[in-house]
């Protein structure tokens, strides 16, 4: 990732600390929804990166229910990438796509995993995968300008 969103020292103690990592990627799902909502897509994307990053820590810690892990590291993902799109920064984009379905796809790799938790897995990956494919099709036919990727990113947030 060309941004890292949380420092070092804060990284460790979130590892260390994993109900207090749940906690900030919580706050900082918040804080994002409410600058997104505001139209600060600006004032959101640190939240957005710390939300992301934080759930990672979560989902490598495995001590979280694995499919409430995976969804929100997707959704973190997903509102990072839309917030990268927001303010024209499509490689950063498609970087969090790209590294995202990586991660997703270690995950898959995994033999301790039970269905439910296989069966979500598969789904975010390909929810991450539309999001990449979509960056790259709007990056190689349209430009950087295209207004429409708004309406086509728009399905990918989980409720």
């Amino acid at each position: 990732m060309l941004y890292p969103f949380i420092c070092p020292t804060h990284r460790q103690w979130l590892t260390l600390n994993i109900h207090a990592a749940t906690s900030h990627y919580t706050q900082c799902i918040d804080t994002a929804q409410y600058h997104i909502e505001a139209g600060c897509w600006q004032s959101a994307l640190p939240f957005c990166g710390s939300a992301y990053e934080t759930s990672e820590i979560i989902m490598t810690a495995e001590t979280q229910d694995a499919i409430s892990a995976v969804i929100n590291f997707t959704h973190a993902a997903i509102l990072l990438a839309n917030g990268f799109r927001q303010l024209n920064m499509l490689t950063e984009r498609q970087q969090v796509f790209a590294s995202s379905r990586e991660r997703l796809r270690l995950e898959l790799q995994k033999s301790s995993m039970d269905s439910a938790a296989h069966t979500a897995l598969l789904e975010c990956y390909a929810s991450l995968d539309l999001g990449y494919q979509s960056g790259l099709i709007h990056n190689n036919t349209r430009g950087d300008t295209d207004v429409s990727m708004q309406n086509r990113t728009s399905a990918y947030h989980f409720h």
